[in-house]
């Protein structure tokens, strides 16, 4: 687990450069295969992982260059991830009631993280600027993509369910599973790149369950069953 620095202490690109560093460390110190590595976060983290997807295909000016030389990640592992969320969608999102994050809070992490505007790493940029991007990353077929396996899970009622949705299925074109019985948790696991809704869930709600130790929430379930796919 990569213990990154938080802002407003420390903006971005801080931490893109810290998980560019971590990853180097395992792949080029540890010598550890690329094919057995999963990478995963929640929320920023979930942010994180995705400016370290960019890096890897389109290096950026903050870190080192790290080429996978066409080999392909385990699987990636996003849960409620801020994703693709400029200043201007952060100030539209629809209220939630059924979430303990408001659309006051975002505005808030998004004012403290200053992140740089038009920068993909950041993932500040125009939609199509993006969407170019993750069509290098993923574009279509399983063999030429970064990862062997995807998974984007999230909550339908929380504030961040319409930007996972725009971002999982309109610019990364998973395929959706509205999780909500043992059915959909076998078509979880069987597919390779999966956008899982669970229904009624907030903001990393998988986080809550484990931390009151509650195992049958539909999100904690569905990235359990796709892991085990893996």
């Amino acid at each position: 687990m990569l213990e990154y620095s938080l802002t407003p202490e420390h903006p971005f690109p801080c931490q893109l450069i810290q998980a560019v560093a971590a990853l180097r460390y395992l792949l080029l110190d540890k010598e550890l295969s690329v094919e057995d590595m999963i990478l995963g976060g929640d929320s920023a983290g979930g942010h994180l992982i995705l400016s370290l997807l960019i890096h890897l295909i389109s290096p950026s000016p903050y870190a080192p260059s790290l080429d996978l030389r066409g080999r392909q990640l385990k699987a990636i592992v996003l849960v409620s991830p801020w994703a693709s969320l400029s200043w201007s969608q952060a100030q539209q999102l629809p209220s939630a009631k059924g979430d303990y994050l408001t659309r006051k809070a975002i505005e808030q992490f998004y004012l403290m993280a200053k992140e740089p505007t038009d920068d993909i790493w950041a993932l500040q940029c125009e939609k199509d600027k993006l969407l170019s991007v993750w069509k290098q990353l993923y574009p279509g077929p399983p063999a030429d993509s970064i990862s062997q396996k995807l998974i984007l899970a999230v909550g339908d009622s929380e504030i961040l369910y319409e930007s996972c949705m725009d971002f999982g299925q309109g610019i990364l074109g998973l395929d959706v599973v509205h999780v909500c019985d043992q059915q959909e948790l076998d078509l979880t696991r069987q597919l390779n790149y999966v956008l899982a809704v669970a229904p009624g869930e907030a903001h990393v709600q998988s986080a809550l369950d484990c931390a009151v130790g509650y195992d049958n929430g539909n999100m904690l379930r569905s990235i359990l069953a796709f892991l085990g796919a893996c």
